[in-house]
């Protein structure tokens, strides 16, 4: 399963895996902040990150 991790604007690292039923991401923000995830199918949902609690996201296969 490849993994990677990265910084994002807004103050998180992302640290995403993936295999072939589908995808998990992990937010780690650094700051208080809501944000609108949105999919390529145009699917939006707000999220609210706390500062240095994880937010686990499951992305199934599409």
């Amino acid at each position: 399963m490849p993994d990677t991790s990265s910084a994002i604007r807004g103050g998180a690292e992302v640290d995403l895996t993936w295999a072939p039923d589908g995808a998990r991401a992990v937010l780690k923000p650094t700051r208080t902040v809501r944000i609108e995830f949105r999919t390529s199918s145009g699917y939006a949902e707000p999220i609210d990150l706390v500062a240095g609690e994880d937010h686990v996201l499951s992305l199934g296969a599409w």
